[in-house]
């Protein structure tokens, strides 16, 4: 029998240090936009410029996509067993054991 809470805690630290990872990643990414000085070649600084923007938008995106998934991972209530999937559901199959929470990829681990 999987240990259903440790399983959620795992997955909510799991999640909680990528969201951590990725302000990191905004932090150093901002800086090192503030941190571009503007050399004699204008239109090269201007596209650098921008696509370092563009790669803060798109970390700003994951992060709120990861911290929704964190929020919904933090609202789980557990629910007495059922015949039905819903969320909180493990689901043991030939391919594997499924814990339906999160999109958080493959984890390895084990829960006595």
């Amino acid at each position: 029998m999987i240990d259903k809470p440790a399983l959620l805690a795992f997955c909510q630290a799991f999640v909680s240090a990528k969201a951590d990872s990725l302000k990191l990643d905004i932090k150093n990414t901002q800086e090192a936009s503030n941190n571009d000085t503007k050399s004699s070649m204008g239109d090269k600084y201007e596209t650098s410029r921008e696509m370092l923007q563009q790669d803060i938008n798109r970390l700003k995106q994951q992060l709120a996509e990861t911290q929704k998934m964190l929020f919904s991972l933090q609202t789980i209530k557990f629910k007495p067993q059922t015949l039905f999937v819903d969320v909180a559901t493990i689901v043991n199959t030939t391919l594997g054991i499924f814990f339906i929470a999160a999109s958080i990829g493959a984890i390895h681990c084990k829960f006595n």
